[in-house]
């Protein structure tokens, strides 16, 4: 259970650093790019007196194609291509890699099996966030890992951020995006510079997340909210980000089984985009 929980968390904290704003993005049919991502987890949790302290690391690849543009709204095709992660918990070391097939009886293989190197189709507005749609709902309804992958648009999040028109140095604007019953981002950008088709940026922003999955055959509730900061290198002309850097802390608590276990995260984040 403990180990499900901490990786929705995980992903949870990857992808809200890089919540989407009102803006528009300028994608092209046919273009394909690579997001590779890092992310490093501490986290410690207080379990009957007695603090659990895990370290996770996870590296991720993805693939995004630009499918096509019509009516203002992008249909993309995300694919994970790889995952590798490592995880040291309470002095237990897991280890796994997508690459290696000695690793696919893995007890962290079955949390990526319905999504790694399966297609999703998805549907973006102009300013980058997910249309929701009911196959997009029933992925997240797979797993507590698909249920992050769903929320953060299959890695889009990590790609995109939609930029004001004649975007320049100094402009300042804030975004909300989700509801309160899931996961509920305000981010606050500001603009370092804007140099030919480059834009330097730095974010800050809280987020607060509700959500609820089964693991093992418990119901476990988790409750958290923090704060997040970064920097982001963006494409002016299409709002991909070509790097960014982050770090998210959070606290709050983890309930299954009646028990109240208070927990706290921090994560730094690091996320390249290339065209291929």
């Amino acid at each position: 259970m403990k180990r499900l929980n901490l990786l929705a968390v995980v992903l949870f904290l990857g992808t809200a650093t890089m919540a989407q704003n009102h803006s528009t993005i300028q994608l092209t049919k046919g273009k394909n790019y690579q997001i590779m991502s890092t992310a490093t987890t501490e986290s410690k949790t207080n379990y009957q007196g007695q603090n659990m302290e895990t370290k996770i690391d996870v590296k991720t690849v993805y693939n995004m194609e630009v499918a096509d543009v019509a009516n203002g709204q992008y249909k993309v095709n995300n694919t994970l291509k790889s995952v590798k992660m490592s995880m040291n918990q309470m002095g237990m070391d897991l280890k796994y890699d997508s690459d290696d097939s000695a690793d696919a009886s893995s007890p962290l293989a079955e949390g990526f099996s319905s999504i790694l190197n399966k297609t999703k189709s998805l549907t973006l507005d102009n300013g980058g966030n997910v249309v929701k749609d009911v196959a997009t709902a029933k992925d997240a309804q797979e797993s507590a890992v698909m249920e992050q992958l769903a929320g953060s648009g299959f890695g889009t999040e990590e790609a995109l951020v939609a930029l004001p028109v004649n975007v320049k140095a100094g402009d300042t604007w804030t975004t909300t995006t989700g509801d309160t019953t899931g996961t509920l981002r305000v981010t606050h950008y500001t603009v370092k510079s804007v140099e030919n088709n480059v834009v330097n940026l730095d974010y800050t922003g809280e987020a607060k997340t509700s959500v609820s999955m089964e693991s093992q055959g418990m119901q476990v509730q988790t409750k958290t909210s923090g704060t997040f900061s970064g920097n982001a290198v963006v494409e002016k002309s299409t709002g991909i980000v070509q790097s960014s850097r982050s770090i998210a802390k959070a606290t709050g608590n983890i309930e299954a089984m009646g028990m109240e276990m208070p927990t706290e995260t921090n994560v730094t984040t690091e996320t390249t985009v290339k065209e291929l």
